[in-house]
């Protein structure tokens, strides 16, 4: 990944039926559907974090630090539809930014986030959550876009080491 480009690792669980993020149909199915939908995403998201020895997360949309397994659970989806009223009126695209947690890794130079909404994990190139905003976003499986022409050098591959 080049400085300030995002991948995706995890396309969101579902996807809105109208402009309203609140149409999402995982959300609309009941708390049964959203854990179906959710728990395979949030196993891998917890793996990929302890693959990098990140310690062990804890739901930041919720006020009990709960355990990162509990966004599967009903108080979180509840919880969730407690933020989605907040933010109901904006567009899907729009109101889901309220919803990403962002973990760190390699001293702030990479993030992995997950999407409380939608599910969606993204893996980005930059040290700040506002970084993301704005940042291209690859889908997963597609190819790299070219360099930027101001770098000339090859994107960071897993298990190419970073520069310092």
């Amino acid at each position: 990944l080049y400085q300030g480009e995002c991948q995706r690792c995890e396309d969101p669980v579902s996807v809105p039926s109208s402009a309203k993020p609140s149409s999402l149909a995982h959300l609309q199915a009941g708390k049964s559907q959203w854990k179906l939908s959710m728990e395979p995403v949030v196993l891998r998201y917890c793996k990929a974090l302890e693959s990098l020895s990140y310690p062990y997360p804890q739901c930041d949309l919720c006020t009990n630090d709960h355990a990162f397994e509990h966004v599967v659970a009903e108080k979180h989806y509840k919880q969730v539809w407690r933020k989605l009223d907040e933010v109901d009126h904006l567009s899907y695209a729009d109101a889901r930014e309220d919803f990403w947690q962002v973990h760190p890794f390699q001293n702030g130079r990479f993030c992995l986030r997950f999407n409380h909404l939608d599910g969606a994990v993204e893996l980005f190139r930059g040290n700040s959550q506002s970084s993301f905003s704005g940042a291209q976003v690859r889908a997963p499986g597609a190819p790299p876009p070219p360099p930027p022409p101001s770098r000339g050098t090859a994107p960071v591959t897993m298990g190419t080491p970073l520069p310092p």
